[in-house]
């Protein structure tokens, strides 16, 4: 309860940031100035600009904005496409890989809210969240490498949509649980984590290619 007291007196009285700060944009709309923030699982922390930090679940934020691109544009947080400092990394890969890279963002978004360092407490790592195995699969030597991670997890991304005729939810069930597990079921297995994946990861589609239009 204290930190979430602390994060709504934070989004009345931060006053507007640097030109070097984050922007995390909430689910409620409002704003936040932060130095910078961390994932873990299912909770991110933001590190508030001038001191503090709070820890909450990441489904409360919706996107990370620097604010030179805030200030740049002259757009508004809430008005500008998800994870944008990610696109010349995003671009390329979804390319190679015939890939939209709004669901390739949608993908980095669920897995890891942009954080280049994530490391969950079953071991996968970096942007797309790739695990080891998957990792050495995919071709990628240094996981925690944006570029290549990135690289990797639109690969994976891309087999399990031919694995699974090009349906996504299966394809996002299948990068979340493996191939075997949806094709054991025959549709997105009875899995909460799964279930609650999918509909993240299509939710952060819907808004991206929204704010694409």
């Amino acid at each position: 309860m204290r930190a979430v007291g602390l994060l709504l007196l934070s989004l009345i009285t931060s006053p507007a940031g640097s030109a070097s700060a984050d922007i995390a944009v909430m689910s409620s709309g409002k704003i936040l100035y932060i130095e910078r923030f961390e994932r873990a699982d299912e909770q991110i922390t933001l590190f508030l600009e001038g001191g503090g930090e709070v820890t909450i679940p990441a489904e409360l934020v919706t996107n990370i904005v620097p604010n030179e691109i805030v200030e740049d544009t002259g757009q508004a947080p809430q008005e500008i496409g998800l994870l944008p400092h990610l696109g010349d990394l995003i671009a390329p890969a979804a390319a190679k890989y015939a890939l939209d890279p709004n669901l390739v963002a949608a993908v980095i978004w669920a897995e890891s809210s942009g954080d280049p360092k994530a490391v969950s407490t079953k071991g996968a790592k970096g942007l797309m969240q790739l695990m080891p195995g998957t990792a050495r699969d995919m071709g990628v030597s240094d996981v925690l490498d944006p570029s290549q991670n990135v690289d990797g997890g639109s690969l994976y991304l891309r087999q399990m949509l031919d694995r699974h005729d090009g349906v996504l939810s299966l394809a996002l069930a299948a990068y979340n649980a493996g191939s075997e597990a949806v094709r054991k079921y025959g549709s997105i297995p009875p899995f909460k984590e799964t279930q609650n994946y999918v509909a993240k990861v299509m939710r952060a589609y819907e808004r991206a290619r929204e704010m694409d239009e």
